[in-house]
């Protein structure tokens, strides 16, 4: 028999009358959790504050050949999948925040390591102790997610989603880059590093000390076998088939996604000629339209309908922008202008996958929702991998346009997946399903 996710309310007279939903949770946001938003954004800030140039300083400062750097990352981007897929169970058995705090205490122990075998030059030990970081940022953000969708009202979840994904981004994609331009060149990598430790600890002790259930909504472990757990999460996709259908989708929207990031710069620099640093500039633009765009479809899915805004705008934007910003330049030239556009497009079609987070956990009862999640968290990381495998295969033998257009397939692909991928009933949302337990059609 499984448990609530949730402790239900007292009973009251008004029992029978719909719940009311407070501002913050009509803009997304469960009592008692808004501060994960910020201990999000920090934490995720210190921890990406090495992504843009880490692979550069282990070839050029400790000496390791840049395609045994490219190990290192893989094998953090590996542990980091496993540990993804691994927190629905962990959810189930243990409770969100104490799986955040195992994250917040792994992954600081793993960076601190890691920082301080630097100065060996030491391959071995620098390739283990950056891969255990891959263990803590999935333990300490997917558990957050869960949490909440666990806490998320019917028919508001996306938009609770869209916050998560909102914070991650600017920590990532934003402000960990913004800050690690500004001291490299002053304090150097070894202190940047410190730096993001230092940053971290916050974010992780803001989540710890402040981030609570409210005592009417406390989410409760729905399993006490993490075994059983662990079973039912490599299960779920068996047993559901819809949420393997979710998880793939959410695999191509990643693969594109990290693809382009591989390949455009190269093509910008190469083949149109354009210098590095207006090159790189495109990918700022991407962050500072998507980033915002993520509260927005949150908000706009949750009228539209989840499915609906994944399979007619989600897909179809990046099916179009992504070949639009490798042809425009070989027909105008490089015009910063018309090229910013289009990326800014592309980006806001990328943040309109949101619901997805929201859709596919829908699909299924209460007490696989974890593990739901955790097939999309598995997607996400996964697709990380796959892109630049992809890249890797495809432009020796048929170049950039190869790339762009086995790209473009795939998401015409996921067009089609997502005629299957459906609430009951083709419901726009879960407030539209008369009941919102047992999700199992």
């Amino acid at each position: 028999m499984s448990t609530p996710l949730i402790t239900p309310e007292p009973a009251s007279d008004a029992a029978t009358e719909p719940a009311r939903a407070s501002l913050k949770e009509r803009i997304g946001l469960p009592k008692g959790l808004s501060w994960g938003i910020l201990a999000m954004v920090v934490f995720v800030v210190g921890d990406a504050i090495e992504v843009s140039w880490i692979s550069s300083f282990f070839s050029t400062d400790i000496g390791v050949p840049l395609s045994q750097a490219a190990w290192i990352i893989t094998a953090a981007g590996l542990i980091g999948a496993i540990c993804a897929y691994a927190v629905g169970p962990l959810v189930s058995v243990f409770r969100p925040k104490r799986v955040m705090i195992m994250g917040v205490v792994g992954w600081v122990a793993a960076d601190l390591a890691f920082i301080l075998v630097l100065p060996t030059h030491q391959y071995w030990l620098i390739l283990i102790t950056f891969a255990l970081r891959g263990l803590g940022t999935p333990l300490f953000a997917y558990s957050f997610v869960t949490w909440l969708n666990a806490r998320a009202k019917a028919g508001y979840e996306a938009r609770t989603q869209a916050w998560f994904w909102f914070a991650f981004s600017a920590g990532t994609q934003v402000v960990a880059g913004a800050l690690a331009a500004a001291l490299l060149p002053t304090v150097g990598p070894i202190n940047t590093l410190w730096v993001g430790l230092a940053i971290a600890i916050v974010g992780g002790l803001i989540a710890v000390l402040l981030v609570k259930d409210p005592p009417e909504s406390v989410v409760v472990a729905t399993s006490d076998s993490l075994i059983r757990s662990l079973g039912a999460a490599v299960t779920v996709m068996v047993r559901q088939p819809k949420v393997g259908a979710g998880a793939i989708i959410k695999l191509i929207n990643i693969m594109g996604v990290v693809a382009v990031f591989v390949i455009y710069v190269p093509f910008l620099t190469t083949e149109i000629g354009v210098p590095l640093g207006e090159a790189v500039l495109m990918f700022t633009i991407v962050g500072v339209a998507g980033v915002p765009a993520n509260l927005v479809w949150g908000w706009l899915s949750d009228k539209l309908g989840w499915a609906n805004t994944v399979q007619w705008i989600a897909a179809p934007i990046n099916a179009i922008a992504i070949p639009l910003l490798f042809f425009v330049p070989q027909w105008i030239g490089f015009n910063l202008a018309v090229l910013g556009v289009v990326m800014a497009i592309w980006g806001i079609g990328v943040s309109a996958y949101v619901p997805l987070s929201a859709l596919v956990p829908a699909l299924v009862s209460k007490e696989d929702q974890p593990s739901a999640l955790g097939t999309i968290n598995l997607a996400t990381s996964v697709g990380t991998l796959v892109g630049p495998a992809l890249v890797a295969i495809i432009l020796p033998a048929l170049g950039f346009d190869g790339v762009v257009w086995t790209v473009v397939g795939a998401y015409v692909v996921s067009i089609l997946i997502m005629f299957y991928v459906q609430l009951p009933g083709r419901a726009r949302t879960t407030a539209s399903i008369p009941s919102v337990e047992g999700r199992d059609e």
